[in-house]
């Protein structure tokens, strides 16, 4: 991949809450060059997890973290993704997407 296109952020869901188990989806309205995950949940409290992201070719990427981290996965090209929550959480077991401006779990593509 060598052309300079703009990285472009899509978001795929929030407000609300994730629990282990819970899985989500979302599809990018087309093929996409995808090269990093964000996790914008448990930014109230500090909660982070443990998430699977597969996608739409076949590949999963597998990262841990909390609010608003980006993660960089081995590029792959994909039309959709769905989120799995492992584990994670706090005391109510959840993770909120709502406070501090965060929304839930995106994609970054080119």
């Amino acid at each position: 991949y060598s052309e300079s296109c703009p990285q472009t952020y899509y978001n795929c869901g929030g407000p609300g809450t994730l629990q282990p188990g819970v899985t989500l989806s979302c599809s990018f309205g087309g093929t996409r060059y995808i090269d990093q995950v964000r996790v914008s949940g448990g930014c109230n409290d500090g909660e982070s997890g443990s998430y699977t992201f597969s996608f739409s070719d076949g590949s999963s990427a597998t990262v841990s973290g909390g609010c608003n981290s980006v993660h960089s996965i081995a590029p792959r090209f994909a039309s959709s993704a769905t989120l799995y929550m492992n584990s994670g959480g706090g005391g109510d077991n959840n993770i909120s997407w709502t406070c501090c401006g965060s929304s839930g779990w995106g994609i970054y593509y080119k």
